[in-house]
């Protein structure tokens, strides 16, 4: 808000907005929530970097989904429920966590079982509103697990072909509703006024897919684990970002220290100057340790 003051008033003295630019230490903290308020002041603005695709809520939900195989541990399965992204709705997501939490669930044979136990923990007998919390829980989980089942029972053997991990992400994300959900969340996105963003959150997908023919391509017949596929995804998403291509010749651009060009630039605003974040504090990455030295 304060920068958005600063660039109003800059502005109304005759400034242009391609005058202004705006840098910060870590752009994918401030990006939604900068764009999101410069829209609501009127203020063209574009990113002038691309934004890594692990800000992204599917991105978070496949690596998530991708951790869940072997040993379903519960914190996985919540995680991959907080992306907001799965097909249960938000009470439905709190009465799944504390559920789960009550009564420990963990393996697989607990997830994808009907529980039974009193969702208020040790007591005897149920009240009518446990009756129908449990229902409820049960109900979430007949939605959320099925699908994380189909997809695990590739790497029931341990490992499995990389283009077969492909394939079944690709039906997961079908199936469980996953796409439909990113779109809606880049629709509440352009709603608040956050164009960009949204636009970032649509290219997601076809950048996913782009990471998984450059796996089945480059490795064709290797088996790897869920941890091996997961790692490979990371490094296949490193060289695959979202950016935005500037809509006008009068914005303000917005971008990182380290990546943003200032040549035309008249007015320089700093975002998050904080002791040893912005600017980060010097690091030594020799080879010799001080105890070396």
């Amino acid at each position: 808000e304060a920068a958005a003051s600063v660039i109003e008033k800059l502005v109304s003295g005759g400034c242009r907005y391609s005058d202004v630019a705006v840098i910060a230490g870590d752009v994918s903290v401030l990006c939604g929530i900068t764009e999101s308020c410069f829209a609501r002041h009127g203020i063209p603005c574009f990113m002038t970097e691309s934004v890594r695709m692990e800000s992204s809520p599917m991105t978070r939900a496949l690596l998530s989904l991708l951790r869940i195989p072997g040993e379903w541990r519960r914190d996985d399965i919540i995680s991959l429920v907080k992306t907001g992204l799965t097909p249960l709705t938000e009470d439905e997501s709190c009465l799944f966590e504390d559920y789960t939490e009550t009564w420990n669930v963990r393996y697989r044979t607990m997830f994808t079982s009907d529980w039974s136990f009193n969702p208020s923990g040790y007591k005897i007998g149920f009240s009518d509103d446990e009756k129908e919390t449990l229902e409820k829980v049960n109900s979430a989980r007949r939605k959320l697990i099925p699908s994380v089942e189909t997809f695990c029972e590739v790497f029931d053997g341990g490992e499995a072909d990389v283009r077969t991990v492909c394939e079944a992400l690709v039906r997961y994300v079908d199936e469980s509703g996953l796409y439909e959900a990113q779109e809606e969340h880049a629709d509440r996105l352009e709603a608040a006024g956050d164009r960009d963003g949204a636009d970032r959150e649509r290219r997601v997908w076809k950048n996913f897919c782009k990471c998984f023919d450059t796996i089945v391509t480059l490795l064709p017949g290797v088996r790897t684990d869920a941890d091996g596929f997961s790692s490979l995804l990371r490094y296949a998403m490193t060289d695959t970002g979202s950016g935005a291509i500037p809509t006008g010749v009068d914005e303000v651009a917005f971008g990182s220290a380290g990546s943003i060009r200032t040549g035309e630039v008249r007015h320089v605003i700093l975002l998050g100057c904080i002791e040893n974040e912005f600017p980060r504090s010097a690091e030594d990455k020799g080879f010799f340790t001080d105890a070396d030295k």
